[in-house]
């Protein structure tokens, strides 16, 4: 079973959506969000992206990010890469595990994971500009 998240968000409840960030089994930012958020639409697992949610997402991940030889190292970072060691896959679990208070198990890897995160927290000010035009902020977990 496979995981299609996505961030998106409309001019109007009824506009058609506007991709903000996408993960493909990203199930600990799923997560994240569905113990925060309330969900919209049960038979499309669409949840509503409250500021207050969005806003802890990116304070438990600032700290990280801020930090741009681990931001880089997981945006280059593969699990496919050859000279990956388990110790740079342990530390990006670490990541996950505290950032996002997450027990998943990493499907197709933590740095795939974290990758995704950070694509996530880079949406940060088109998110921002969606809460403060009182554009609705929705989350898509397909499956």
């Amino acid at each position: 079973m496979g995981l299609d998240l996505v961030l998106y968000t409309a001019k109007k409840w009824t506009d058609e959506g506007e991709e903000l960030a996408y993960g493909r089994k990203t199930w600990a930012i799923e997560s994240f969000f569905e113990r925060r958020c309330k969900m919209v639409k049960e038979d499309y697992y669409v949840f509503e992206i409250t500021k207050d949610a969005w806003d802890e997402f990116i304070e438990r991940l600032s700290p990280y990010m801020k930090n741009k030889a681990f931001k880089t190292m997981i945006k280059t970072y593969n699990e496919f890469d050859e000279d990956a060691t388990y110790e740079v896959e342990a530390l990006i679990e670490e990541f996950l595990d505290k950032a996002l208070d997450s027990d998943s198990c990493y499907q197709l890897g933590p740095a795939w994971e974290a990758y995704a995160v950070v694509k996530w927290y880079e949406a940060d000010a088109e998110v921002r500009a969606c809460f403060d035009e009182n554009m609705p902020v929705w989350m898509l977990a397909s499956f």
